[in-house]
């Protein structure tokens, strides 16, 4: 809604030398809608990470972990 006020305005904003004002207040509106786009982002990358992570364990899982223990055996000789 600012952002169409301010398009339509652009005469009225540039004689009163408002354009500063008109980004500002476009900013303050898109705050919120960021920090939630960010935080389900965040969201998304974590269960992506867990995914892969599990698919990795399930995949190597056995493999990984049976080479671990064979190398901390193998320090205690």
């Amino acid at each position: 809604m600012i952002a169409r006020e301010g398009v339509g305005n652009i005469r009225t904003i540039a004689t009163f030398n408002e354009l500063d004002k008109i980004l500002s207040l476009f900013s303050d509106e898109l705050r919120v809608p960021q920090k939630q786009r960010l935080r389900r982002s965040q969201i998304s990358g974590v269960s992506q990470l867990a995914l892969f992570a599990s698919e990795a364990l399930i995949i190597r899982g056995g493999e990984a972990i049976g080479n671990v223990f064979s190398i901390l055996d193998s320090n205690h000789d």
